[in-house]
């Protein structure tokens, strides 16, 4: 059955894809769970807040209109930030109900129980068995939220959040590797080989033409620096799948929480820059 959406999640879907053209309209629709064709319909036929009209190119009329957008979107973005952030002592309580061995000798020697410590030093996962507490998830979740991940690597959050740190990564790896397998048509090939023939091109200098397709083509090649861009991602992917990849996928690790955060943005990146119009290191 098909899914309907009312006016307010338009109007939304509308401002959303205004203030992050830099993912192109398939990138904003993947994360707002619509077909492009729709977003870009909604877009055609939409209006800003307070009735100012925008272009089909998603422009405003006036500078002063677009700045008034502008400032409203960041009011918006910094209210929502803000309530995410706001914490009390219960946001920093086990979720798996740890206690402290300690908590008694540690109140009658502080006059203060361990719940108190963890939300006055702002811990961020239980000392005790490792889990993220409730605080942590909140900061993770406006941190995500700020990169406006595909919703592909949903799951890899949900992993992340319930402290599956090397689940998480791992399902992230499985995105990217898939998506690369489909986008080439190369069902049959994983790892570092899969890298190597995707992004395999030839180009002939003496003609001044490509003279082997790649099956993945992120620009037209058409001039040394879009060559030079291609090489670049291709050699990236090339050495995060020889290393990275291979370590979560061959074997049993064991990682934390910092190196999970940071490698996860690393591999939707790397699925925005196959997948991304336009630009892809600059605005």
């Amino acid at each position: 059955m098909k899914k309907k959406h009312d006016k307010q999640f338009k109007e939304d879907a509308v401002k959303y894809y205004m203030v992050h053209k830099g993912l192109g309209v398939r990138g904003c629709a993947q994360n707002l769970d619509v077909s492009a064709s729709t977003l870009s319909k909604w877009n055609r036929n939409s209006k800003s807040d307070d009735g100012i009209e925008v272009r089909g190119s998603g422009n405003y009329y006036s500078d002063e209109q677009k700045e008034i957008a502008r400032l409203k979107c960041e009011l918006r973005d910094t209210k929502d930030t803000l309530d995410v952030l706001s914490m009390s002592k219960g946001d920093y309580k086990c979720k798996n109900n740890c206690t402290i061995i300690e908590d008694k000798k540690l109140k009658e020697k502080l006059g203060i129980e361990f719940i108190d410590l963890a939300y006055r030093f702002d811990f961020k996962v239980c000392v005790k068995c490792g889990a993220l507490y409730p605080a942590s998830i909140k900061k993770i979740k406006a941190y995500y939220n700020m990169l406006q991940l595909p919703a592909t690597f949903n799951k890899a959050l949900d992993l992340l959040y319930i402290s599956q740190y090397e689940s998480a990564v791992r399902e992230a790896i499985i995105v990217l590797e898939n998506e690369i397998q489909k986008m080439s048509g190369l069902r049959d090939f994983n790892g570092f080989k899969l890298i190597s023939e995707a992004f395999k091109y030839s180009y002939d200098s003496k003609n001044a033409r490509i003279s082997l397709e790649p099956k993945i083509k992120i620009n037209s090649l058409g001039n040394i620096t879009e060559r030079n861009e291609y090489e670049g991602l291709q050699f990236m992917l090339m050495g995060f799948f020889k290393g990275i990849r291979n370590i979560y996928m061959h074997k049993n690790v064991s990682t934390t929480i910092m190196i999970s955060l940071n490698l996860i943005p690393q591999i939707a990146f790397y699925y925005y820059l196959i997948h991304s119009e336009g630009p892809k290191y600059t605005k």
